[in-house]
């Protein structure tokens, strides 16, 4: 039986590779950052500022973000991993004010608002570089529930101060998105069962429907238990 010994081999290798093989647990927590984008809000200022008016925007791009995983450690290099996502809420505020040549002054506040949420389906590869530190990589996909709103309240005024008129408008809308996320991180082996992480990530084009395509970063700290 001259392949004795290579079926040998191949059944301790997989033996010491299912030694390793378990599920887990991960809780982090950090801080997303998006890039907004405000070109319609700085063209609509640019209109106000050519005819006398002031304008301003604020811009809120980062928030707090929570992410839970469950996975299965196949092998000591590879991961199946399902995660929930709150990438908490970025928005950008317009406030102006301008007179007509007719010296009714009108104030407005505009908002635009997106907040996301949803599930990251990935494969985590993992590297050892010593008996503590792991090096891992991630590649896979999120879905995505996305709900956008705005907001738009003002008032025109006489040159006697006088209220002439008031408005208020808002609107929201959800939709639903599939994207890719990548990311990379850096583990440090407590005990057997417990890892402290350092991860990035980065969610790729989403589209919530106000402030143009996102890319969303995450950084975040976790605990991860290894049953």
């Amino acid at each position: 039986m001259r392949y004795t010994p290579y079926l040998i081999s191949a059944g301790l290798t997989l033996a010491a590779l299912n030694a390793h093989a378990s599920p887990y647990l991960t809780l982090e927590a950090g801080q997303t950052r998006s890039n907004l984008d405000t070109a319609h809000f700085q063209s609509y200022h640019t209109g106000i500022i050519n005819q006398g008016g002031s304008a301003t925007l604020s811009e809120d791009n980062k928030d707090t973000a929570v992410i839970l995983s469950v996975g299965y450690q196949y092998t000591p290099y590879l991961a199946i991993e399902a995660s929930y996502l709150n990438l908490g809420e970025v928005s950008a505020t317009s406030n102006t004010t301008d007179t007509s040549s007719t010296g009714i002054t009108r104030t407005r506040t505009i908002k635009e608002a997106a907040e996301q949420n949803g599930v990251l389906l990935s494969a985590i590869g993992q590297y050892s570089v010593n008996d503590h530190w792991r090096l891992k990589a991630q590649l896979g996909f999120a879905w995505l529930k996305q709900t956008a709103s705005g907001s738009a309240n003002g008032q025109s005024v006489n040159a006697a101060g006088t209220v002439l008129a008031t408005e208020s408008e808002s609107f929201s809308k959800s939709n639903n998105e599939r994207v890719a996320v990548a990311g990379l991180g850096v583990g440090y082996q407590l005990k057997p069962d417990w890892q402290l992480q350092l991860n990035w990530r980065r969610v790729m084009g989403t589209d919530p429907g106000v402030l143009g395509k996102l890319d969303v970063d995450i950084l975040s700290l976790g605990a991860k238990y290894q049953f």
